[in-house]
């Protein structure tokens, strides 16, 4: 006798079909089912159907991918194995890869890129300015801060520009 759909979870034959030949999470067959996660791990331990180990849920195969993008530190990262500044793990800065491809070669150790909006996720080649060194890159942090504070002693017709050609920041005269 066929299972109903609701009974589908208490059918060794499926459960095995949904777990290990099409590789479902015991999250999805869940969700399918309207079950809790408990109720099909339990099933799982029944039916004694083993457990997938974890190397079996890497990237693709595993709920939570993103297609090889993740979040470090505040920043985006990209899976690039083959990248000589890839970490352990094979995923590079996605700001590196950017500019990298914007100047067509590779940074240099030395080199740093400097984020103009101060936002590490904002990634558009108009928003990376690349910094020579580590003090280049510190310079032109320090030199926000002080353009920020003469900005607020002006007042409220002013904003801050950056200029890519000589890599600062300046103020700018807002027209009305």
């Amino acid at each position: 006798m066929a299972c109903t759909e609701k009974e589908n979870y208490n059918n060794k034959e499926w459960l095995y079909k949904e777990y290990i030949t099409k590789e479902k999470h015991i999250h999805e067959i869940a969700n399918e089912n309207n079950v809790s996660y408990s109720v099909i791990q339990r099933r799982l331990v029944k039916f004694d159907i083993p457990r997938r180990s974890q190397k079996d849920r890497k990237r693709e195969k595993n709920p939570n991918w993103k297609g090889g993008i993740s979040k470090r530190n505040g920043y985006i990262t990209l899976l690039k194995h083959n990248h000589p500044k890839a970490d352990r793990d094979g995923y590079v800065y996605e700001h590196i890869f950017v500019m990298e491809k914007h100047i067509g070669r590779a940074l240099t150790s030395e080199e740093e890129i400097h984020h103009i909006d101060e936002n590490k996720t904002n990634n558009r080649i108009n928003n990376l300015y690349l910094c020579k060194d580590y003090g280049e890159h510190m310079q032109i942090h320090q030199s926000l801060g002080k353009i920020a504070l003469d900005i607020y002693k002006l007042g409220e017709f002013y904003s801050i520009d950056f200029d890519h050609n000589k890599g600062q920041y300046y103020i700018k005269r807002l027209e009305y």
